[in-house]
Order: C-alpha cells, then structure tokens, then sequence
C-alpha cells in the first residue's frame, strides 16, 4: 500500500495549493496559525494564560504567600462580578 495518491486515467486530481490553506469568513488565508493567534477570539484565552503565568512566577518568587496573595485580592473582585451577573 502506497502512502502516494494514485496516478493514472482513473485517478482523482489533487488540488495543488501552496501551503496550508484555512477558509474563514469567505477568505483564504495562508498563515492559519497566525490568523488564529491575532484574532479577537483568541484574546480572552491569552489575557487567562498570561494572568495564570504571572501568578505561577509569584508562586515561584515568594512561594505560599505568592500562592494566596493574589488568590485573597482577587475576591472582591469576583464578588463584585458575582453581584453584577446576578442583578442582569
């Protein structure tokens, strides 16, 4: 069994594209993975990813009180964003 596509009268024709090709909001795009990283979709999960890090760094530089710290000032935080879901 060969891993190469067919070839001869019978055979279907392969479409030659360059590269990977993503099609997104009717457009081809050739770079998908950067299209993907500097859409807006993609922000809400960075600003986590890099709030995550920068609490992991503390973590690393103070130790426990790097762990809890950040972890007691957010409540009122989360308070605040509990009442404002809450009142609609």
């Amino acid at each position: 069994m060969s891993l190469l596509p067919a070839s001869g009268p019978g055979a279907a024709a392969l479409p030659l594209t360059k590269g990977w090709s993503v099609f997104r909001a009717g457009r081809r795009s050739e770079r998908p993975v950067m299209d993907l990283i500097c859409s807006r979709d993609a922000r809400p999960f960075f600003a986590v990813a890099a709030l995550l890090g920068l609490w992991g760094c503390s973590i690393l530089m103070f130790g426990i009180p790097g762990l809890y710290i950040p972890a007691v000032c957010m409540v009122p935080v989360v308070f605040a964003l509990l009442i404002a879901i809450s009142a609609g």
